[in-house]
């Protein structure tokens, strides 16, 4: 036996071992998914191996003949069976019919029975001649029949169908474990398309299948001993995905869906293979407008249905691979519409709650207003004392009805109402001081204003600026220490952007500041600080949604310790005069 021979033959032996070993680890992972058919594959590897190896070191004709015929039972049930095993990985049983695994094992079935008994119907091989090979070993060539043509046409099918799958498995997966796996089994399906590249180039004259195979097989081997091929699988990983409750889209970094879970095919109502590759902004515009893959705070989103409408709440996590380089990111969207009717629910209740306390309120403040007029200061001086106290105390709580019956409406989406004309604001500015400067003095604080001449007249509606102004003020009153001074100022000045002149109107205190971390907080509903006469958290946020409403800005100025200046902007009144003036 001539050394090329042996050197083959000791190839084929550890190429049959290696299938061997790979069926016994494969069985005994066999509850993970495509372990049993992956046994089964070495399996039909191993047995076309040895037949090819027995066939090639029969010296008779009849003998080699049977060995040639015998592996075409692997030959056969591998392509099927590894078409099989490609689509359970990747978790596409939905194909695996009872017809469909029928069909397939038809024609791996139908092979085997005509190449074993071709002898009765030559419909698999035509003609088989035999020639002396070297080292006095028989050759066989074969004119081949239909039989043939069918076997190999569904061989190579099955290998292009499991190739095309695992190319899309490859392409879509992010996660680097999964994204490998994918990567080797495609590598050994594609591994005997290029043996036979050579075969049929003309470069060689061996069929170099088996041995492809075998180069397949080590890849396996070394991917199942470094990773564990059966211990954790993609299929498993798209089952926990696809059970959980929160949609899941995963984003490559242009942005373009790589893959979505079947809560979130169920919240777009549109199936994955019509979004995978798109844009989001296409798919879902507008969804997380100008985010980046960093992450970030979480977003609450509505979305209408032709039910009642669902609330979720949408987190952004970047997705990096093993040496760190960003590959994406991760959407989650989690359902919070159940909060959402609880606290609409909450808010329905307490907003019908205050709005049944303002009638008694009114008709309260109007008995006051009534006995103020009927008690006399110089002969009930302590009741009339506790009469005007009663009478701020209950105007002060009217007011906070107002304005968390204002915020509601807000809320709620219904517009605040602004009834636009021009007033001169100093004489706002002086009501209001005058106003709250009796709670001030009990304070042991002083307003001031500052009203520069020649101001010109505010656009707006004067009712709903002066209870802003007031909010301002009462605020300042609240935080600021004993004999402090409270400023009112107003100043004419030019808008930073666009240049046109607005109203500036100041508040300025002396309390204990705002750090510049909480200067965003103080407009937040409900929020207060921790100081002296913390108040409820309503009067600024009031003011800023009443502000807005005018299309207007405001914001606030503060170092901790030196006090705070609260402004906002109001814009001025054209006179008739000057737009005479200007042509218009």
């Amino acid at each position: 036996m001539e050394w090329r021979l042996t050197i083959n033959l000791l190839i084929l032996f550890a190429a049959t071992a290696f299938s061997m070993k790979l069926a016994h680890y494969a069985w005994s992972r066999r509850p993970t998914t495509g372990a049993t058919l992956f046994a089964l594959m070495m399996l039909a590897l191993s047995q076309w191996i040895l037949a090819y190896t027995l066939a090639l070191t029969s010296s008779d004709l009849a003998g080699k003949l049977v060995w040639v015929k015998f592996q075409y039972l692997g030959m056969s049930i591998l392509p099927a069976a590894w078409l099989t095993f490609v689509l359970e990985f990747t978790g596409k049983e939905q194909w695996l019919t009872r017809r469909n695994v029928v069909l397939l094992a038809f024609i791996p079935t139908l092979s085997f029975l005509l190449a074993a008994t071709n002898d009765i119907h030559s419909l698999f091989w035509k003609q088989v001649d035999v020639t002396a090979g070297s080292a006095s070993m028989l050759s066989l060539s074969f004119i081949n029949g239909i039989g043939y043509w069918v076997h190999t046409g569904f061989s190579y099918g099955c290998l292009l169908a499991a190739t095309a799958i695992l190319v899309r498995c490859w392409r879509r997966e992010t996660t680097t474990l999964y994204r490998g796996q994918a990567g080797v089994l495609l590598f050994v399906s594609t591994v005997p398309w290029f043996s036979h590249l050579l075969l049929f180039a003309g470069i060689t004259s061996y069929d170099l299948t088996t041995f492809s195979f075998l180069i397949g097989a080590m890849a396996l081997v070394h991917y199942v001993l470094r990773f564990g091929l059966f211990d954790i699988t993609p299929i498993a990983h798209r089952a926990i995905v696809n059970s959980m409750t929160d949609g899941v889209w995963v984003l490559d970094t242009q942005n373009r869906i790589a893959d979505v879970n079947a809560k979130a095919e169920a919240i777009v109502g549109q199936p994955a293979n019509e979004m995978i590759g798109k844009s989001l902004d296409l798919v879902w515009p507008n969804l997380l407008p100008g985010r980046s893959a960093a992450a970030e705070s979480p977003v609450e989103i509505r979305v209408d249905t032709e039910g009642p409408s669902e609330y979720y709440e949408v987190n952004r996590a970047p997705v990096h691979d093993h040496r760190g380089r960003l590959r994406g990111s991760l959407l989650s969207m989690h359902s919070i519409t159940h909060r959402k009717m609880l606290e609409r629910t909450r808010e329905d209740m307490a907003h019908t709650m205050i709005h049944e306390l303002r009638d008694p309120l009114s008709n309260a403040l109007f008995a006051l207003e009534m006995l103020k007029g009927d008690i006399s200061a110089a002969d009930l001086p302590e009741s009339t004392q506790l009469l005007e106290l009663t009478f701020d105390q209950t105007m002060k709580t009217l007011h906070l009805v107002d304005t968390l019956l204002e915020i509601g409406r807000l809320k709620n989406g219904i517009e605040m109402v602004v009834t636009l004309a021009s007033f001169p604001i100093e004489e706002v500015v002086t009501q209001v001081a005058s106003a709250l400067g009796r709670p001030a003095s009990k304070a042991g604080q002083r307003i001031r204003t500052v009203l520069p001449d020649g101001l010109p007249p505010a656009w707006a509606d004067t009712a709903i600026i002066q209870r802003v102004l007031q909010n301002l003020v009462a605020n300042s009153i609240e935080f600021s220490p004993q004999g402090s001074v409270i400023e009112i100022e107003v100043a004419a000045a030019e808008h930073p952007l666009t240049g046109e002149r607005e109203l500036h109107i100041t508040v300025k205190d002396e309390g204990p500041g705002i750090p510049e971390a909480l200067q965003q907080k103080v407009f937040e509903k409900f929020w207060s600080g921790s100081s002296k006469g913390s108040g409820r958290g309503l009067g600024l946020a009031f003011c800023q949604m009443a502000v807005k409403a005018h299309g207007q800005r405001i914001w606030v100025e503060s170092l901790p310790g030196e006090g705070a200046a609260f402004t906002f902007t109001l814009p001025i009144a054209f006179e008739p005069a000057l737009l005479v003036a200007a042509g218009k």
